[in-house]
This record gives C-alpha cells, sequence and structure tokens, in this order.
C-alpha cells in the first residue's frame, strides 16, 4: 500500500482538487494521504476538515515549519507505509496514478 504526502502553504484554492484527484483512484492501493498544512494563511485547514469527512483515509497536521523540505520530511516520518510518493497542493492525478505507481513497484 502507498501513501501520499501532500504539503500545502497557503494552496487552499487547489487543495480540494488535489485530494479528490488522489481518492478517486483505487483505495486498496492507497494506504492513506497526509497533509502538512505548512504556516498557510489561507482556508487550507477549512478545506482539509471537509474532506476529512469523506474518508478516515486523511491524516492531517498543522505545522510552522515554513520549509518544503521539513513538511516533506515531517510527512514521511508520520506514513504508516513502505512506498510514499508526494504530490503538490496544487497539482492533481489521474485515476490510475496509484495502481500505476504500486504495479511499477511491485
Amino acid at each position: 500500500m502507498i501513501s501520499v504526502v501532500v504539503t500545502s502553504h497557503n494552496y487552499g484554492k487547489y487543495l480540494q482538487k488535489c485530494i479528490e484527484s488522489i481518492l478517486d483512484n483505487d483505495k486498496s492501493f492507497l494506504r492513506e494521504i497526509i497533509i502538512i498544512n505548512d504556516s498557510s494563511k489561507d482556508d487550507t485547514e477549512s478545506v482539509v476538515k471537509k474532506l476529512k469527512k469523506k474518508t478516515e483515509k486523511i491524516k492531517y497536521f498543522k505545522k510552522n515549519f515554513n520549509s518544503l523540505s521539513k513538511s516533506i520530511n515531517f510527512g514521511v516520518k508520520k506514513s504508516k507505509s513502505e512506498w510514499i510518493t508526494k504530490i503538490d497542493a496544487d497539482d492533481y492525478v489521474s485515476n490510475k496514478f496509484i495502481s500505476s505507481l504500486y504495479n511499477q513497484l511491485i
């Protein structure tokens, strides 16, 4: 199973599309989505709270690192999977992304 780390610093306006695109993937390959809100001053937190109601696979952390690399490393440490991928909060993926990644790894 795969964990997805998504970091956000004021990307609330993109975050919902990003997370929904991940959730549109086959859930059997997706262990968790770890969202790190790094010092956002926008609506990132309210977007995540709404998304968390859809699934227990979302893990949310609010930090004040002010550093992309520290946010990513924190997400990796919180992961419970052997395999981890990172997706930028302003990106979205196809509904075959997670299964294709998994099949390539296996």
